[in-house]
Formats: C-alpha cells, sequence, structure tokens
C-alpha cells in the first residue's frame, strides 16, 4: 500500500494541485460575478449594505410602533418602498449632475449645525450630534451628511422642474367653479390658489418622477442577495 503510494505521489499531487487550483479558479470566478450592488441604475450602483442599513431602520421603527411580527406581506411591502426611495435618489442625483446642480460643503455644515435636534444652549453640540450617529443613525458622520446633501439637492432638482408652472386666472377660476358651485371665489380666491398650486406642482412632479423612471435601466439585484430566484 504505502509503496503504491510511494509510487503514485506524483500524480496524486497533481490531482490535488488541479482540483485546487479549479476550485480556486470556480470561488473567484463566483466571487468576480456576485453582484456587489443591490441596484443599479443607468449604470450606477447602489451598495447592498445602503439597503440594508435602511432596511434595519425601518425595521427598528415599525417594531417600535408595532411590537407583534410583521407579516411576509408586510416586510416585502418595507422592501419595495426602500427599492424606490433608493432608484428614485439616484435619478435625481443623475439629473442633478446633468444640469450642472450641486450642494457645496459649506451649505452641508450650515444645515447640519443649525438642526434643532443638535442645539444646547443655543449652539450647535458636537456631543449631540455623536449620541445621534451612534444610538440612533449608526453610520458615519460621512453618511448622515451626505443624506443631508441628497436631500438639498432633491429640493433643488424639483424646484427646477417646477420653475416654469404657473396657473392663469382663467384656469384658476374655472377650477374654483367646478368644485365650488356654491362658494365665493372673491373671498377664497387667495387660500384655494395656494392649495391649486401645490396640488398641480405635486402632480406635474409626479408625472416628471415617472417619465424618469421609465426612461431609466433598473437592475434589481435584491433577490440574489436572498437567494432568490430572479
Amino acid at each position: 500500500m504505502f509503496y503504491y503510494l510511494r509510487k503514485h505521489v506524483r500524480h496524486f499531487m497533481l490531482v490535488f494541485l488541479v482540483l485546487f487550483i479549479g476550485g480556486l479558479f470556480l470561488w473567484n470566478y463566483q466571487a468576480k460575478n456576485m453582484p456587489d450592488a443591490v441596484l443599479v441604475v443607468n449604470g450606477a450602483k447602489i451598495p447592498y449594505q445602503v439597503f440594508q442599513r435602511l432596511f434595519s431602520k425601518e425595521i427598528e421603527r415599525i417594531k417600535e410602533q408595532k411590537p407583534e411580527d410583521m407579516t411576509p406581506q408586510e416586510t416585502d411591502s418595507v422592501k419595495r418602498d426602500i427599492l424606490s426611495s433608493l432608484v428614485q435618489e439616484e435619478i435625481l442625483r443623475q439629473q442633478a449632475e446633468k444640469w450642472g446642480l450641486s450642494v457645496p460643503d459649506e451649505i452641508v455644515v450650515a444645515v447640519l449645525t443649525g438642526l434643532p435636534q443638535f442645539q444646547k444652549e443655543g449652539k450647535f453640540s458636537p456631543e449631540l450630534y455623536r449620541d445621534f450617529l451612534t444610538y440612533y443613525y449608526r453610520a458615519s458622520p460621512k453618511d448622515f451628511e451626505e443624506e443631508i446633501r441628497k436631500s438639498l439637492l432633491t429640493r433643488m432638482v424639483r424646484r427646477t422642474v417646477l420653475s416654469g408652472l404657473k396657473t392663469t386666472e382663467w384656469e384658476l377660476k374655472l377650477e374654483y367653479d367646478r368644485r365650488n358651485p356654491e362658494g365665493d371665489y372673491s373671498k377664497e380666491r387667495d387660500e384655494f390658489r395656494n392649495s391649486f398650486l401645490n396640488e398641480k406642482r405635486s402632480l406635474v412632479y409626479s408625472q416628471w418622477m415617472n417619465e424618469q423612471f421609465q426612461k431609466s435601466k433598473i437592475d434589481n439585484y435584491l433577490p440574489r442577495f436572498e437567494g432568490q430566484p430572479e
């Protein structure tokens, strides 16, 4: 037996080496082909870690309000909402880039230091900010400040989309009369105008956002991370 092994040890070593290299190649191939992003929007990757952090925070928030276990349908709904939000953020970021819109660091700092929850005796408190990041947000200052930047950028894009939106007096009165046949337009004009314009802004922005979704190439890789068929 030992003589046989000694005689064929070279052969066994070659076989082992081939199997080892083959396994290593297969592992590297699988690793390279595993997605490192939960979403790809027009070629831009959104890391799975970003989704996971938002999902965990939302589940914690829901459990604080509703201690009983969530149903699979409720969990899936949370996932869909987060994915949709991430896609929208990325689409807006790309659109802002096309239009040359940006938020300087100075503005981010000004907004951050002016937030009421980080104020102590009328001044920005680094301790309150640190506690917020540690116990609630559970992320780095860079991540939180980037969220502020995204929020400001979203407002800038929305303002740009709606910048040319107007309503004529004729349109305003026509809509008022349709909704309030017995109303007094002259008395309620200003209040109705504000309400009508807000409705119109929401509608126009929603239509514009929907168009961006339809024009975008969106790949969802969450099923792969969860071991589900796509």
